[in-house]
C-alpha cells in the first residue's frame, strides 16, 4: 500500500468492517492474545483501533486462566478487557488455581464486578469461592458449567439461586468422582439442559431428576459399581414430561417414562448389556413415545457379546438416525451383522448410519475381513432405498479401506465421509 494507492479495506465503512471483524473472532472464548482478534486487530492502525475500541461485542467473549505456580494476577488486563465491553453481555471461561491466602481468588474477586452482564460462564476456581457466589445475582445468565473437586467440598455447597434466566447447567468433577446432588444448589426447576458428571448412584439421580421437571435435554453419568444391575420391581416412573434427548446409562433407564423422547445414547452398559434391548422396550412401552434417534456404547466390545445391538434394534423400529460407537474391530462386524441380517431389515426407515472408533485406538490393518463385511451391509442397506449416508469417524483409516468405501459409494450413491476425531 503506498501514499498513491490507499488499500481499498480502509474505505469501507465502519459497519461493514465491525462484521468483517465479528467473523475473525475465535469460535469460542480464547485467553487475550496479541495473535489474535480483537488485540490483533486493534495493531493494524489506527482506524482498525477506533473501530475495535468502540464494539463492545468484540470483548464479550474471553477466558482468563491463572495457574497455581503464578501469585501475581495482571488484574489490570482484566480491568481493562471487560471495561470495553461495557454493558454488552459477556460469555466468560474462568480458572483460578491460585488461592494463596485469599478466600476468594482474586480473578473471581475481579470478573464479579461485571455479574450482571454475565451470560454464559465456565468456572473452575477452588471451593471457598462459592461462597462468593451465593450472595451475588445473575440477571443475565442462561448457561452456566463448573467443575469442581469433591475432594475440596468440606461440608461447603455450591449455591447460586439467583438466575431468573438460568436454562443450562452443566456440572463436572475434575477428577471424575461422583458428586453428591446435595452438594449443588441451583435453581433446578427451572432447567431446560442438564448436564451432570457423576451422580453417586441411581437413588441420587432420581431425586435430583424430580427436581428437573422442565429438562429437554439431559446428559449425565452414574457412578459404576461392579456387579450392579439396573432394578425393574418399580413402585412407579419418573414422568419427565419435556425430555426430548437423554444420555444416560441404563441403569436409570427403568426409573423413567418420558413422552417426549426422541434421542437416546446409552452410554457403555458394561456387564447389563444383554439386558439392553428389554430395558429399552420397556421405556418405549412406559412413554408410548416415538424414538427417532439412537447412540449405542460398544466399548470393549468381545467375545458373543454382539447380540445386544440386533436385540436393540429390534425393539426400535422407527428410528432415522442410527450411531454405533466402538474400541474393537469385532464390533465393526456386529455392525455389518445388525443392520443387514434380516429380510425386512431392522429399522427399516434408517437414514443416517454414524460409526466411531474411540479416539484412543488406532485402526487395526487385521481388521480387513469386519471392515469388508460392513461394506457389504452399507451395499445391501442401500439396496433398500431407506439408507442415505454413512459417516465414519476413525483415526488413520488404511488407503485400501478407504479406497474400499469409495468404491461403495460409486456403486451405490450413497453419501459417504470419513473423517479423524480433532
Amino acid at each position: 500500500m503506498s501514499a498513491g494507492h490507499p488499500s481499498l479495506i480502509l474505505e469501507f465503512p465502519p459497519e461493514l468492517m465491525l462484521e468483517i471483524f465479528k467473523l475473525s473472532m475465535p469460535s469460542v472464548p480464547g485467553r487475550p492474545s496479541p495473535l489474535e482478534a480483537p488485540l490483533l486487530l486493534a495493531q493494524i492502525c489506527r482506524q482498525w483501533r477506533e473501530i475495535c475500541l468502540d464494539s463492545p461485542e468484540l470483548w464479550s467473549s474471553v477466558e482468563f486462566y491463572r495457574p497455581s505456580s503464578i501469585p501475581n494476577l495482571a488484574s489490570d488486563l482484566v480491568d481493562l478487557w471487560l471495561s470495553r465491553a461495557k454493558s454488552h453481555p459477556l460469555q466468560l471461561s474462568l480458572e483460578d488455581k491460585f488461592m494463596g491466602h485469599d478466600p476468594v481468588p482474586a480473578l473471581l474477586a475481579i470478573t464479579m464486578r461485571w455479574a450482571s452482564q454475565w451470560e454464559v460462564a465456565h468456572i473452575k476456581f477452588p471451593i471457598a469461592a462459592s461462597k462468593y457466589l451465593r450472595t451475588t445475582s445473575f440477571p443475565l445468565l442462561r448457561r452456566l458449567a463448573v467443575v469442581i473437586n469433591v475432594s475440596h467440598l468440606e461440608g461447603e455447597t455450591i449455591t447460586i439461586s439467583n438466575a431468573p434466566l438460568l436454562r443450562s447447567v452443566e456440572v463436572t468433577e475434575r477428577n471424575w468422582y461422583n458428586i453428591r446432588w446435595s452438594r449443588i444448589s441451583l435453581p433446578w426447576a427451572q432447567l431446560t439442559e442438564l448436564l451432570f458428571y457423576t451422580f453417586a448412584d441411581v437413588s441420587d439421580a432420581v431425586f435430583a431428576l424430580k427436581e428437573c421437571p422442565s429438562l429437554t435435554r439431559l446428559y449425565c453419568r452414574i457412578a459404576y459399581v461392579p456387579g450392579s444391575l439396573p432394578h425393574y420391581e418399580m413402585a412407579g416412573s419418573l414422568s419427565l414430561n419435556h425430555l426430548r434427548a437423554l444420555s444416560t446409562p441404563i441403569q436409570l433407564l427403568p426409573h423413567l417414562a418420558l413422552p417426549k423422547l426422541e434421542s437416546l445414547h446409552i452410554t457403555d452398559p458394561a456387564e447389563a448389556r444383554p439386558l439392553v434391548a428389554y430395558v429399552v422396550e420397556g421405556l418405549l412401552a412406559r412413554s408410548f413415545c416415538i424414538l427417532k434417534s439412537l447412540q449405542y456404547d460398544m466399548y470393549h466390545h468381545e467375545g458373543k457379546m454382539g447380540d445386544d445391538l440386533h436385540d436393540l434394534l429390534r425393539v426400535v423400529p422407527t428410528i432415522l438416525r442410527l450411531r454405533i460407537n466402538f474400541s474393537r474391530g469385532l464390533a465393526v462386524s456386529r455392525i455389518a451383522e445388525a443392520i443387514s441380517s434380516d429380510s425386512p431389515p431392522l429399522v427399516p426407515d434408517l437414514r443416517y448410519l454414524y460409526s466411531s472408533l474411540d479416539r484412543g485406538y488406532a485402526w487395526n490393518p487385521a481388521w480387513g475381513p469386519y471392515h469388508d463385511a460392513l461394506c457389504n451391509a452399507l451395499r445391501w442397506r442401500s439396496a433398500q432405498n431407506a439408507l442415505r449416508s454413512f459417516d465414519f469417524q476413525v483415526n488413520a483409516l488404511p488407503s485400501q479401506a478407504l479406497s474400499a468405501l469409495r468404491l461403495v459409494a460409486a456403486e451405490t450413491g450413497l453419501s459417504i465421509r470419513v473423517f479423524a476425531h480433532k
